[in-house]
């Protein structure tokens, strides 16, 4: 990004509608175009794009402008499926042709690795692209705010905490969306819910493409009436099998009727897992994902495997047979009780899980030949990764959410003596920016 002169004046203000060709759509929710040199970053552009935008900040090396018109369109623009495209802060790239999508999420991974990682000329592999672009998602989180005008209830709009209320988002499975449209139209318009409306902060809906369970999950202060419209929710969508208020982490959820977990299976196994515990949204490509760690792995029967960050368990269980000893470190509460009960289940005697932080965890472990590391957002950081490599891993498979991350962690994996084999993304998550990415590293 070419900095502007700090001496000269800044080609424009705050207010100034500008003219712009789009050429590029970096990671994130905007596309870029360049004015006077100022690069300017359009929410809502296709690269290609010629424009009308109004500028709303203006920084020392870049600004923000709003999408006014399009005066030409780029040959990736598409129409949008939904008519919130652009308000809702869900779906970045919802007007951008998935080919041209995954196109941008590759260069991100190339781009991160190579300016922030330092890798000259990243390996980075063809995207594995999802399997279905659209009604992907397992999950979701409408937000519940009440004030002086009443309440209100959806999604957080880009970039700020205005509320936009939401019917049957594209990318939310079907089960999904009629759920949290029932649970919004009870919560708001039912006189017998006014004490809840005032005392919530969100909805959450889940539910399991195999086998069709779907749970509402509800977070906010006490009160005793969920009972009643759990029983309302049931007369308005009968395949609802458990809504469960959240709880604090250690005591889990209450259970105010039915069932607060769902199975999700994967390679041939089955994963019950509670409503408050993290598994991967996109029940269509998470297949794809864990076969990519499979390659990564290349596990022979005979290694010890750590999997870090594991979660309820996604890798420990699925390469359980493929490794000699497993070792999943956890340190949710909910991901745990699920992990333990999972492995109870598969009766996976190999299977060992260790409660705690990586940073500590790891300790508690002899050695590994194998370490898969799927940290949070933020990555691994150098704590997690030297804990992760004192255990003379030769073999160590990074599971990314974020580019940066990757890019970050793996200069310390390169100090460490790790060299980037090859790197792969995947697109789990079509009409956003997101990107998935599995990262071999050896030594």
């Amino acid at each position: 990004m070419e900095p502007v002169n700090a001496h000269e004046p800044f080609p424009v203000s705050v207010g100034d509608v500008i003219e712009l060709e789009i050429h590029d759509q970096p990671y994130g929710d905007a596309a870029l175009g360049r004015f006077s040199g100022l690069a300017v970053f359009v929410p809502g552009a296709v690269a290609g794009d010629r424009i009308l935008a109004r500028v709303t900040e203006v920084h020392t090396r870049y600004a923000r402008a709003d999408l006014i018109s399009v005066i030409t369109s780029s040959p990736d623009r598409v129409q949008a499926e939904c008519p919130l495209a652009g308000r809702c802060g869900g779906c970045q790239w919802q007007t951008t042709a998935i080919a041209r999508q995954q196109t941008a999420k590759h260069r991100a991974v190339v781009e991160a690795l190579r300016r922030v990682g330092k890798w000259e000329e990243p390996p980075v592999r063809d995207i594995v692209p999802s399997g279905q672009p659209w009604k992907y998602r397992n999950k979701a989180r409408y937000a519940v705010v009440t004030g002086a005008g009443g309440t209100g209830i959806g999604y957080f709009g880009t970039r700020t905490h205005d509320l936009v209320s939401v019917s049957r988002c594209p990318l939310n499975m079907d089960r999904l969306g009629a759920l949290l449209d029932a649970a919004h139209d009870l919560l708001i318009n039912d006189s017998r819910f006014e004490d809840l409306r005032a005392t919530t902060n969100s909805l959450a809906g889940r539910t399991s493409a195999a086998t069709g369970e779907t749970v509402l999950r509800v977070a906010g202060r006490a009160a005793s009436n969920w009972g009643a419209f759990a029983g309302a929710l049931r007369q308005r969508v009968p395949f609802v099998s458990g809504v469960v208020v959240a709880g604090h982490p250690r005591r889990g959820d209450r259970v105010v009727w039915g069932s607060g977990s769902l199975t999700e299976c994967v390679r041939g196994n089955e994963y019950r897992v509670s409503a408050s515990s993290f598994f991967q949204v996109n029940p269509y490509a998470v297949g794809n994902l864990v076969e990519t760690v499979a390659e990564a792995a290349d596990l022979q029967g005979n290694e010890i495997l750590v999997d870090a960050y594991g979660g309820v368990g996604l890798f420990s269980f699925a390469f359980r047979r493929d490794a000699a000893r497993v070792f999943l470190i956890e340190s949710d509460a909910s991901a745990l009780r699920d992990a333990k009960a999972i492995a109870d289940a598969l009766r996976a005697e190999n299977v060992t899980i260790v409660d705690g932080p990586v940073e500590r965890a790891a300790s508690r472990i002899p050695k590994a030949h194998t370490v898969i590391c799927d940290p949070p957002r933020e990555g691994a950081g150098p704590g997690g990764i030297h804990a992760l490599v004192s255990l003379k891993p030769r073999k160590f498979v990074y599971v990314a959410c974020d580019p940066a991350s990757l890019a970050r962690d793996s200069s310390f994996l390169r100090a460490e003596g790790f060299r980037l084999t090859w790197a792969r993304p995947l697109d789990m998550f079509p009409h956003t920016y997101h990107v998935e990415t599995v990262a071999l590293f050896e030594r």
